[in-house]
């Protein structure tokens, strides 16, 4: 019989291990009660799964949140909206929406790295005078959150100026438009043309 086989009950030979014969134990039920092996997993397997893998996720949130936001087919939307209602007030609305709702995100995504850049600090606190090492981890991480909350002011401020990230979306959205428009009024004449509109 070897160690392996003592802790999870089969022997070399691949039958069931005697449980009296590893703990020792007589052949007195009374006396087995206080030897049960059959609760251990519980001592061992803890039911809850780890909670870092939350704060990774959560740390790559606020990225994709503005990642998803800027790969939206924005010239199928511009296309859809200039074919069915092809008109400026309703290009420079959309552009104003899209605009809006960028800074929206930008918003959520500062938020939440300021709170986690606060979590990372009091995180430092705590570890402050334990571990040289996992400090200085955390003030690196601390620093590049503080440089991405720069980053998504500063984007903030360049789209309220036409410049920065959120125009590739609306330079797709307005060539889009332009050519629903372009199909719209190609169908129109077409159409009048051939005596399909009065």
């Amino acid at each position: 019989m070897n160690w392996f086989s003592k802790f999870f009950g089969q022997n070399s030979n691949g039958g069931q291990i005697n449980h009296n014969a590893v703990i020792g134990a007589t052949d007195n039920p009374a006396s087995m009660e206080e030897y049960n092996l059959d609760g251990l997993g519980d001592l061992f397997v803890d039911p809850n799964p780890p909670v870092e893998e939350n704060i990774v996720a959560e740390q790559h949130a606020g990225g994709r949140r503005i990642e998803s936001f800027l790969d939206q087919d924005y010239y199928k939307k511009g296309y859809d909206d200039g074919y069915q209602y092809h008109t400026q007030d309703i290009l420079d609305n959309r552009v104003r929406s899209i605009k809006a709702d960028f800074r929206f995100q930008i918003d959520q995504s500062i938020d939440q790295k300021r709170r986690e850049l606060l979590n990372l600090k009091m995180n430092a606190i705590d570890v402050d005078g334990l571990s040289e090492r996992i400090l200085k981890r955390i003030e690196a991480t601390a620093d590049d959150f503080s440089a991405m909350v720069a980053r998504l002011e500063l984007e903030k401020e360049l789209s309220a100026s036409d410049e920065g990230w959120v125009m590739k979306a609306i330079h797709t959205y307005r060539d889009g438009f332009i050519r629903g428009l372009e199909a719209y009024n190609e169908l129109r004449i077409f159409g009048i043309n051939n005596g399909l509109f009065h």
